[in-house]
């Protein structure tokens, strides 16, 4: 139906003559193909993959400490945004969770307005040799307790922290695990932001990066129709109306990392995703700290529910505990798990 609707809208806006049937057939084979490579490298569909594989024990997540997590985070009061006393107290939450599990734990200080922010990095193989990153950021929107942004992205890191410390000889390369802080306004897209201190940190020590993965708003999932929105009718077209997905965010230009992320992601999860690549300056694909990566020629992809184009509670202060789905957030991580430790 999509090609066929895109075959009309030409034929009928363009002053191309078409003479016959057969002239007709020629070029709607042309767009044919045109279109399946163009869904190859923005979609990059996985066409074969069987059941997810129930995760060992030791691999498998923890729902109700999910829950325990963005409970804590989402209590803090005032909310852990800039320059709130909050925002040090769940960098000191995460840091002694990290201290359960990694090899080494550091802070990554810097000033901000006169104010000493930091990132919290737990390094897992520290022997190893290049770079696998995962991170996510707690700080949120000004007064939003900051459940599905982002405490479940949170979450899910402290848990990828326990489940990657456990079985860290399946892993050839370092693991980093960051909780970066000031993702969000006003110093997002900003030298400020977490990431960009930390990914330029990475630059300056010619650090080779195999991925960084960032997770976003992962916990809001609705199974009512039209619960999905996209900014494009072409994306409406392409991607399920209703919300009960998590969808993988790349690079176009490493279309080929998002479809390989994707495959094993889908080994490991008994969730729907589904992925989506573009040109890095395109409006909605950077909101997050993967796009500190893409800036310094990193390879780095978004996992997330796509926030406000399904939740309602995105910056808001409705964006609690009680919203979000966490059966379908473990999911969601062990999704992660399995796509990292596949590539």
């Amino acid at each position: 139906m999509l090609l066929f609707s895109v075959f009309v809208i030409i034929k009928a806006h363009t002053d191309m003559k078409f003479i016959d049937t057969k002239t007709d057939s020629i070029y709607f084979g042309i767009l044919v193909a045109v279109l399946a490579v163009l869904y190859f490298f923005v979609a990059s569909p996985v066409f074969f993959w069987g059941k997810a594989k129930e995760p060992a024990k030791n691999e498998k997540v923890n729902i109700e400490q999910l829950r325990e997590h963005v409970t804590s985070l989402t209590s803090l009061s005032p909310t852990r945004t800039f320059p709130n006393a909050t925002l040090e107290d769940s960098a000191k939450y995460i840091a002694q969770y990290f201290q359960s599990y990694c090899d080494e734990v550091s802070l990554q200080k810097y000033v901000v307005a006169s104010t000493t922010v930091e990132n919290i990095v737990c390094s897992i193989g520290i022997s190893k040799p290049g770079r696998i990153v995962i991170g996510a950021h707690y700080d949120t929107f000004g007064p939003t307790p900051g459940a599905d942004d982002n405490a479940s992205g949170v979450a899910g890191l402290l848990e990828l922290a326990r489940i990657i410390a456990g079985n860290e000889k399946k892993f050839t390369e370092r693991v980093d695990l960051v909780a970066f802080t000031l993702e969000e306004p006003p110093y997002f897209r900003t030298e400020n932001m977490g990431s960009f201190q930390y990914a330029l940190s990475l630059k300056k020590e010619n650090v080779p990066v195999k991925i960084m993965v960032s997770l976003e708003t992962i916990g809001y999932f609705s199974e009512k129709k039209d619960s999905q929105h996209f900014p494009h009718w072409l994306l409406k077209a392409m991607y399920p109306n209703t919300g009960n997905y998590i969808l993988i965010i790349g690079d176009i230009k490493q279309s080929l990392l998002t479809r390989e992320f994707k495959k094993h992601f889908k080994d490991g999860a008994n969730i729907s995703a589904w992925s989506l690549n573009g040109p890095t300056n395109l409006f909605g694909l950077d909101f997050s700290d993967h796009r500190s990566f893409w800036g310094f020629g990193y390879p780095a992809i978004m996992v997330t529910d796509t926030a406000i184009y399904r939740n309602q509670n995105y910056h808001e202060k409705t964006d609690t505990a009680e919203t979000l789905n966490y059966e379908k957030m473990a999911e969601v991580v062990e999704g992660v798990y399995s796509g990292i430790k596949g590539l």
